[in-house]
């Protein structure tokens, strides 16, 4: 009994806790979330099968030799909560798995992005923020060492994407703009830049979706307020731009974005582009 316990608590729980470690390290993927999508949907049956195989090794474990009165019908009650909150998981994740899976074949549903890169320095980012953006872009800053700027103008997506774009951002010390309007996912991905403006009358967005705080969750929600503690975001705007829920959009002021830190100059002529265009 010591030693299925042993190897169903422990071992099983090592391997599962290694292979869901591996899965959500964007460094291995060099920043390619498509890849890592695809590895992440092949892997989370694996998952499921050593819990489940965890959960009847214990069950089975429970009555392999005389236990202490109760005993090994609490194990057998726990094991039996254990399987319900999993099967209450992969239930209420069935959403998101079959959103995972459909990206993973390259047909992500908010995947439809451009790129474009100009005379002047400046790659232009449009569309919807979806998987494999950041790495993209971080292939083009590396093969043209003369894009020094990224122009952002975007409705949102992923806000995950959007927390990996900044920090790709911030890996080739480039700067970032905004032309007309970038929310969302698209403002969390402008706090990259090492200079960062607004065009007169463009607009920075924020909100933050409600769900609950599982472990994925938390995951996300830690790489997003990661963005805002890189640039140097004051900590009372962080918490009130992660606190508006996902059907309402805050769009501070340009006073309220330069006080915040946000943008580093109040006027867009101070970091001046020749020849901007949208």
């Amino acid at each position: 009994m010591r030693r299925a316990l042993w190897i169903n608590l422990v071992g099983v729980n090592m391997v599962a806790g290694l292979v869901a470690g591996l899965l959500l390290l964007p460094e291995l993927y060099r920043f390619d979330t498509l890849w890592q999508i695809r590895l992440m949907v092949l892997g989370m049956p694996l998952l499921v099968a050593l819990w489940v195989w965890q959960m009847v090794g214990m069950w089975r474990g429970a009555g392999l030799e005389p236990l202490p009165s109760g005993r090994g019908n609490l194990i057998r009650a726990a094991v039996g909560t254990a399987a319900a909150c999993l099967a209450l998981s992969v239930a209420s994740g069935a959403g998101a798995v079959a959103d995972m899976a459909s990206a993973a074949l390259g047909r992500d549903t908010l995947g439809h992005y451009a790129l474009t890169a100009r005379a002047d320095g400046t790659l232009v980012v449009q569309g919807d923020i979806g998987f494999g953006l950041a790495a993209r872009v971080r292939t083009a800053l590396r093969e043209s060492p003369s894009l020094t700027r990224v122009q952002l103008d975007s409705p949102g997506g992923r806000g995950g994407e959007g927390a990996l774009l900044a920090r790709v951002i911030r890996e080739a010390d480039a700067d970032t703009v905004v032309h007309q309007g970038c929310f969302s996912a698209c403002a969390f991905a402008f706090l990259g830049g090492h200079r960062r403006s607004l065009a007169p009358g463009a607009q920075l967005g924020f909100h933050w979706r409600r769900r609950a705080l599982d472990w994925s969750e938390l995951e996300l929600r830690s790489q997003v307020r990661r963005a805002f503690r890189d640039a140097g975001v004051d900590n009372e705007f962080t918490a009130h731009a992660l606190a508006v829920p996902i059907e309402d959009l805050w769009i501070p002021s340009r006073r309220e974005l330069w006080a915040a830190g946000v943008i580093t100059s109040p006027d867009f002529d101070a970091y001046p582009i020749p020849h901007f265009r949208g």
